[in-house]
């Protein structure tokens, strides 16, 4: 944690008052970056979340450019994490670099019949009170995967798992699946991706990893 300071000046001690973002599981998880610089599993997606707050609030570069690292290596390696938790962790990290490089990587899995998608609850499902549809009663079919659909056709998630993702990039992925396949006649992870990072890239300017 000395390392954090610029200065003898600034090595005092540090008050760790966040009731979230610094509690000891997440200081234990940036120590364990800053030490062994690898991260051993995501599958804590929430930790990983307040370990980047952590990261930002102490200006830590190296442990958000381990975890953009360690991110790349996880969505290459089969059966290593979740595919939607590093997609979450990357979207955290504002890379859309990584976020492509994780759906070109992983955009021909297919789901198995059953899966678990983590969330128990959207951020916010319907903010806008005067829509004409109902509150979403989120049960059977809704709650699942659609078995055999490909990791990033949105179609293919449960609800809650679409309505957790931020409206813009969800448009992005949809519209680069339509451009690809018009263009390019594909809907390849590799045409899909290249879309996908044009379409970012030219939407708005993501805050930096670092």
């Amino acid at each position: 944690m000395i390392g954090i300071a610029h200065s003898n000046a600034q090595r005092d001690p540090i008050d760790l008052t966040d009731e979230f973002v610094e509690m000891s599981p997440v200081v234990k998880a940036v120590l364990d970056i800053l030490y062994d610089q690898e991260v051993s599993s995501f599958s804590d997606c929430r930790l990983y979340h307040h370990v980047i707050e952590f990261a930002r609030k102490y200006d830590m570069a190296i442990v958000l450019k381990t975890i953009s690292k360690e991110i790349r290596v996880h969505a290459t390696s089969p059966g290593r994490g979740h595919i939607l938790r590093l997609f979450r962790i990357a979207i955290d990290l504002g890379d859309y670099d990584l976020m492509t490089a994780v759906y070109k990587s992983n955009g021909s899995h297919a789901w198995p019949k059953h899966v678990n998608t983590g969330l128990t609850k959207s951020v916010s499902l319907f903010p806008d009170k005067h829509l004409t549809l109902p509150e979403p009663l989120i049960q059977g079919f809704t709650k699942e995967y659609v078995p055999r659909a490909k990791a990033f056709e949105l179609g293919g998630w449960p609800y809650l798992a679409f309505a957790a993702l931020p409206t813009p990039l969800a448009w992005a992925m949809l519209r680069a699946g339509q451009t690809a396949d018009k263009l390019f006649a594909s809907d390849g992870p590799e045409a899909n991706a290249k879309e996908l990072q044009k379409i970012l890239k030219s939407m708005c300017k993501l805050p930096s990893p670092t």
